[in-house]
């Protein structure tokens, strides 16, 4: 795929997060699809496949008892036929009853029109750290729906 094209597949992705559409979030996926949320807080951690891509996106989801939002602001790919998209976007909510308002990044690799990975960084870590840390939950909703739907 063009670096264009990867660059589109970075805005669906970040629409259908803002929709909660998980099954366009499955299909831009590949099966070994790998999230890194770097850090030492509670919801940090490398998810390995596609059901632990969902938890790791889940977790924070659940963590805002879904008033998390994300917008993509812009994306940057690394040449013409470029594998790489770098992104910026602004995610809001509430965690724990305190406002969440973030400026954050990410690079996301691409293969074949799937995203094979994913790697967020944080404008401010320590806000991040202490918002999340205070939250805790075994398994993500988003993981629970997404074995339900699944079974279906």
């Amino acid at each position: 795929m063009s670096g264009h094209q990867n660059a589109e597949l970075a805005k669906r992705f970040f629409d259908a997060v803002a929709a909660s559409d998980l099954v366009t979030i499955q299909s831009l996926l590949a099966d070994d699809a790998e999230l890194t949320l770097p850090g030492s807080f509670s919801r940090a951690g490398v998810f390995k496949g596609r059901d632990e891509f969902l938890r790791g996106v889940g977790q924070l989801v659940e963590a805002s008892d879904g008033t998390l939002r994300v917008e993509l602001l812009n994306t940057f790919v690394n040449g013409v036929d470029g594998d790489q998209v770098i992104g910026c976007y602004h995610g809001t909510g509430t965690v724990n009853r305190e406002p969440l308002d973030e400026h954050n990044a990410f690079l996301m690799t691409c293969a074949n029109g799937v995203i094979v990975s994913m790697v967020d960084f944080y404008g401010d870590l320590v806000p991040r750290q202490t918002t999340f840390a205070r939250f805790t939950s075994s398994q993500s909703s988003w993981s629970l729906a997404w074995r339900l739907r699944q079974a279906m």
